[in-house]
């Protein structure tokens, strides 16, 4: 149970990301880069959290299939290097490769939420 009340960070870790996507898409970049930052540190400091959970031997979907298990940890264990990635090209100026990988990111992000949400489901016997 503890492993879900870290978790509970998701639901502003994805409003942060709208956030950055809406001010992104206004042509905004200054407030971009804070709300984008915001989003980076907060996530790798969850990233860091639940790999620390994990190793302390906290688990979590323990009704749910281990298929399903290892797609959501091969999805959220790409995230956090995409978002240095997302930083280097940004703070670079790269904005055609910014973009690109924006875009596998917000994929990615919505991968996670949907197995993650899955995951919970079956755990709690929804599915």
């Amino acid at each position: 149970m503890l492993f879900y009340t870290v978790e509970t960070a998701i639901p502003l870790l994805t409003a942060l990301l709208i956030w950055a996507w809406l001010v992104a898409r206004k042509h905004d970049y200054p407030r971009h880069k804070k709300v984008a930052m915001s989003h980076a540190a907060a996530t790798w400091a969850s990233y860091v959290v639940v790999i620390v959970m994990v190793e302390l031997g906290y688990t979590m979907g323990g009704k749910a299939p281990e298929w399903i298990m290892n797609l959501h940890l091969v999805i959220i264990y790409i995230i956090a290097p995409l978002i240095a990635l997302m930083m280097l090209t940004g703070f670079s100026g790269k904005r055609v490769a910014h973009r690109a990988l924006a875009f596998s990111y917000l994929t990615l992000w919505t991968a996670a939420l949907i197995t993650g949400g899955m995951i919970f489901m079956m755990d709690k016997g929804y599915l």
